[in-house]
């Protein structure tokens, strides 16, 4: 009886039968391009895949960390001195407003002071800081000063009106007037 052999049996270059060798190949022609083709686009899509994820993974932790020091900070403020500091910049707020509308009477004196004819003296002055007017009494050395005078004021860009009366002459010499001037609001900002 003949023994049954299972190892394979394949023929060497020589001819011989060599035992227990496989004989595989896959050589087609141009077969072999389109395989490796494929497993490099394959690998290529899980490495990008891979990719992203990771990228996705640290933009999350960045975001929790981010979300985590905000809470902490938000743990940390003081509430009452944010309310105390709020209240102080309106309070600021007004007196700002207050100052811009406060009027410098000490302006309307320079303005005289550099406006008035040497020849021209005020012996009374009231200033009414609302309507922005002056009235003044004074003395001018004649009729000729005293109109130089009011043209000088008319003509001053910083007055709305010039009203003079009580026109007379002194009897010291000269002539006593009283006028009222209405300013501009420029003038005494």
């Amino acid at each position: 009886m003949a023994l049954l052999d299972l190892k394979p049996k394949t023929e060497s270059k020589e001819g011989g039968i060599i035992e227990g060798a496989k004989k595989l190949v896959y050589r087609l022609p141009g077969g072999n391009a389109l395989f490796v083709f494929s497993i490099v686009i394959i690998v290529l899509v899980f490495s990008v895949y891979g990719g992203f994820w990771y990228y996705k993974k640290v933009l999350t932790d960045n975001i929790e960390e981010v979300s985590q020091k905000t809470l902490d900070l938000e743990n940390e403020r003081d509430k009452d001195e944010e309310k105390k500091i709020v209240g102080a910049e309106k309070k600021l707020e007004n007196i700002k407003d207050i100052l811009d509308s406060h009027v410098f009477s000490s302006k309307v004196f320079s303005f005289l002071e550099e406006f008035s004819n040497p020849q021209v003296s005020f012996s009374s002055f009231t200033f009414n800081a609302i309507g922005l007017q002056v009235e003044l009494s004074g003395r001018a050395a004649s009729y000729e000063v005293l109109a130089k005078q009011m043209v000088t004021f008319q003509n001053n860009s910083n007055i709305n009106k010039v009203d003079v009366s009580g026109i007379q002459l002194s009897q010291e010499g000269g002539v006593e007037f009283e006028m009222e001037m209405g300013f501009k609001q420029e003038l005494v900002k």
